[in-house]
């Protein structure tokens, strides 16, 4: 037997691997974070005796799952997403509608020694849909354990230097999923490019609005992959970011990761008032600012381009929240107890 040591086996080399794995290997001995796509080869878990994978729903999972057990490992099933709200926006609500991927998902979370999920309502959620769910091998109920995603501020950290005082940078990065979530602040965006020449626009992951793709001013960003974009994102220089969500049960239990990104290097995020940007703010009054309604936005965004003090002042506060708040230790340490009780 082994001291516990986690593998990591991610579904996809994705923004969902950098916070429920990757940052949270760097910071557990012994662990192991698999880079692969698809089934990894058990003898990759050598030395290892705890398996942590990530929404698996096929047949083929579950035979992969029968092998890993086989071989002695333990298996901590991770979620981050609710699964069972997505809205009609998100590409991927069409294919968990259907009832063979709940039920695929059902019969891989039975595999499991332990069901790990990212915030306190998704553990709501999860105990509700699964309740009295038990290993479908041993017969033992399953625990439904909530392991923060906090933010590695050793590798997400702010590019100290002269910046380019002429320009206020304004960016969005996120995947194709987020369509519902971006009308409203999409909407503000060629007013303000016509309104302040100095308000440059970027992009990663989804492509900016019809009307302003093509500007000078407007810039695509390519995908970083989960091992650089941490890296990457600081030498971006971005004065601001962006985080619009529906007011939708799918985001509800959401965590974050956006307001902790922008905190780990020094620049302020504007969000919606939801519940997870709620509670990162929840411990530093002042950053209530940062959360808007939907007529806010505009006044909001004006008065952060307007003002450098103040993106610097909120900036300043929501790093030193991201760092007392929301380190990658407590992360790593509730991993860690999650082990010792495997």
């Amino acid at each position: 037997m082994y001291q516990n040591n986690l593998c990591f086996a991610p579904a996809g080399i994705d923004a969902c691997a950098l916070w429920r794995m990757w940052m949270p290997h760097l910071n557990i001995v012994n662990s192991r974070f698999l880079f692969t796509e698809g089934a990894p080869d058990i003898h990759s878990m050598s030395e290892c005796d705890i398996l942590v994978v990530q929404r698996l729903m096929m047949d083929t999972n579950v035979q992969f799952l029968r092998i890993a057990r086989a071989h002695g490992l333990k298996i901590v099933y991770d979620l981050d997403d609710n699964v069972w709200n997505l809205p009609a926006s998100n590409p991927a609500a069409s294919f968990f509608d259907r009832d063979e991927s709940v039920e695929g998902l059902r019969h891989c979370a039975e595999m499991a020694d332990a069901i790990t999920v990212s915030t306190r309502e998704l553990q709501k959620v999860v105990q509700a849909k699964w309740k009295g769910m038990v290993n479908a091998e041993t017969g033992k109920p399953i625990p439904i354990i909530h392991i923060d995603n906090c933010v590695d501020t050793k590798l997400f950290r702010p590019i100290y230097g002269d910046k380019d005082q002429d320009k206020v940078v304004i960016g969005w990065a996120g995947s194709n999923t987020h369509g519902g979530d971006l009308g409203k602040v999409w909407s503000l965006l060629p007013d303000l490019l016509s309104r302040f020449p100095n308000v440059y626009l970027e992009f990663i992951g989804h492509a900016p609005p019809d009307k302003i793709r093509m500007h000078e001013r407007v810039r695509e960003r390519p995908w970083a992959h989960v091992s650089e974009f941490h890296n990457r994102f600081a030498t971006w220089n971005w004065d601001i970011a962006l985080a619009p969500l529906e007011h939708h049960r799918f985001n509800e239990s959401k965590s974050s990761i956006k307001m902790q990104e922008a905190g780990a290097i020094s620049i302020p995020c504007l969000a919606t008032n939801i519940a997870p940007y709620q509670y990162f703010c929840s411990f530093t009054k002042s950053l209530d600012w940062l959360l808007c309604e939907d007529w806010e936005w505009e006044k909001k965004l004006v008065a952060l381009i307007k003002d450098a003090s103040l993106r610097k002042d909120l900036g300043q506060l929501a790093y030193a929240n991201t760092v007392v708040n929301f380190s990658i230790d407590r992360t790593a340490a509730q991993w860690k107890d999650l082990a010792r009780c495997l």
